[in-house]
């Protein structure tokens, strides 16, 4: 009787320390799923902020063009105002 419960005792302590390893296994992965998902989030807040620095460049951009064309189209409004003998002759 005595082997019996010797044996008992044995087979659920091996058990114990089976289920505390595949219990220590699990929160391994849990740490390392957590340590990926915080990787991702990163990568997802770098690619939204290149998006819109991409985005406020191309938006600077447009903007300096209509400057460009708007200063270009001021100047040669002014030259037709004060010299409009000269565009008379170049049409």
């Amino acid at each position: 009787m005595t082997t019996v419960l010797g044996a008992l005792a044995t087979l659920f302590t091996a058990l114990a320390y089976i289920a505390a390893a595949v219990l220590a296994c699990l929160a391994i992965a849990v740490l390392i799923e957590q340590r990926n998902a915080r990787r991702l989030a990163i990568k997802a807040a770098k690619a939204e902020q290149q998006r819109r620095w991409a985005e406020m460049v191309a938006v600077a951009k447009l903007m300096q063009e209509q400057k460009d064309e708007t200063f270009e189209y001021a100047v040669n409004y002014g030259r037709i105002r004060r010299y409009p003998d000269d565009f008379k002759e170049a049409q």
